[in-house]
């Protein structure tokens, strides 16, 4: 310090020169104006110290303290990245024979009252948006998250609510990761490229849906690049409605859903991926609404089957295969879970396949089938028991973001003890997704 201080006088002496009294100093003056520089610096010192001490507190006044009492500011990190990703879809669709949803369908409606009744649909409904997020270092681990909304409304054709699709946050560490809140079923995790985004073969041999969890994940790297994923969850268990009682929770237990994949590129040297999963929860069924103890349960049990290869660059194969009871809520059984006149689950069993062609960076060619059963056994007399699509469509680019689609598909649905339905589909789709 008395270093810095002599540097100042010297400095100040130098300056004066031609002033004959920078030099009439003594020494002791000298060593004055030092120590009181010295001092001086002191002062400024401590000051910047409380300054920088002040920054990170503020004044509390709660009832029986003063002002001059302090507490600290908690410490906040930076606001998450945000990506934001999503699509502009508007779908013009034209039907042979009326469906359950002419913008989202799943089957065809049996001949019996309402004929060969065609019909004619455009929406925006299926628009998508979404936010990534990606937050803070925790525990050698990342936070992420994401939301996601469409806007599917069965109320209105032109009015249409958001709706939620994905809401979570995944703490994400090395080779495993921990997930809370909606989105995918662990099992069913593939879904067929239809222009048909909220029908995507539902009911008709796709299976899983969205619901909350919380969710486990394990990934054990292996050699070559192969690794086994591994994923277990408890679910919130969505059954029918039942009174003013859901019958999933009126079970008291969550469902539970676990999946174990492979993935390796010895194939064909490319990423294909074989996964087989199941899943178990109960519904409970109050057969007198005022008496919670006369009821009866359905087992809602299941197990999924999936497969992603991909043969060449262009060329991919699909597909997903599934046999359980009671799983409507799933969106598998064509519609069907619980028989409550026969007090039983329904058995359902089907899946779908489908292959994709990539025909250069601006034509895709894809072609599936799907197919749902349930079986007659279970089933009421009028209800669905077999249901089957076969469709193929062809998506356009001419630039980046901008897709242009048409696809056809033929649907067939069968009755129980009634006249069947058949339907001839012709659906075109503008996306520009970003």
């Amino acid at each position: 310090m008395k270093i810095i201080c002599f540097v100042i006088i010297m400095s100040l002496a130098l300056a004066g020169i031609g002033n004959s009294s920078a030099f009439a100093l003594t020494n002791e003056q000298l060593l004055e104006k030092m120590n009181e520089l010295e001092n001086q610096l002191a002062a400024v010192r401590s000051e910047l110290t409380e300054l920088r001490e002040e920054r990170t507190r503020v004044v509390a006044v709660k009832p029986g303290k003063t002002v001059d009492e302090k507490i600290p500011v908690p410490k906040f990190t930076a606001l998450p990245e945000i990506e934001l990703y999503g699509f502009i879809k508007t779908d013009f669709s034209y039907d042979t024979s009326r469906t359950n949803n002419p913008d989202a369908p799943g089957y065809v409606m049996s001949e019996d009252g309402v004929g060969d009744d065609n019909q004619f649909a455009a929406t925006a409904q299926n628009s998508r948006f979404g936010i990534n997020m990606t937050g803070p270092e925790i525990w050698n681990g990342q936070v992420k998250g994401k939301v996601e909304i469409d806007f599917l409304d069965a109320t209105s054709d032109n009015s249409f609510r958001p709706r939620i699709r994905h809401l979570y946050l995944d703490v994400v560490f090395p080779g495993w990761s921990l997930l809370f809140g909606q989105t995918w079923d662990v099992v069913g995790p593939l879904g067929p490229a239809t222009l048909n985004t909220n029908g995507w073969l539902w009911r008709a041999g796709n299976i899983g849906f969205r619901r909350t969890q919380a969710r486990l994940t394990n990934i054990l790297d292996l050699s070559c690049g192969d690794c086994i994923t591994t994923r277990i969850s408890a679910n919130r268990n969505i059954g029918a409605g039942n009174d003013t009682l859901n019958t999933g929770e009126d079970s008291g237990w969550p469902l539970m859903e676990a999946r174990v994949s492979y993935a390796t590129r010895r194939l064909f040297d490319r990423k294909t991926e074989i996964g087989i999963g199941g899943l178990y929860g109960e519904e409970e069924f109050d057969r007198t609404p005022a008496a919670s103890d006369d009821h009866w349960s359905a087992k809602q049990w299941g197990f999924v089957a999936d497969a992603v290869i991909p043969v060449y660059d262009s060329i991919t194969l699909k597909g997903e295969g599934f046999y359980g009871r009671d799983l409507n809520a799933f969106l598998a059984g064509i519609g069907l879970g619980a028989n409550t006149t026969k007090e039983t689950g329904i058995l359902a069993y089907g899946g779908w396949g489908q292959v994709s062609y990539k025909m250069n960076d601006y034509i895709v060619l894809n072609s599936g089938y799907g197919i749902d059963n349930a079986d007659k056994d279970d089933i009421n007399s009028g209800q669905r028991t077999r249901n089957q699509i076969v469709f193929a469509n062809v998506i356009y680019s001419p630039i980046e973001h901008l897709k242009f689609g048409i696809e056809y598909s033929h649907w067939y649905t069968e009755y129980l003890n009634a006249n069947n339905g058949e339907n001839n589909r012709i659906q075109s789709a503008v996306i520009w997704d970003f």
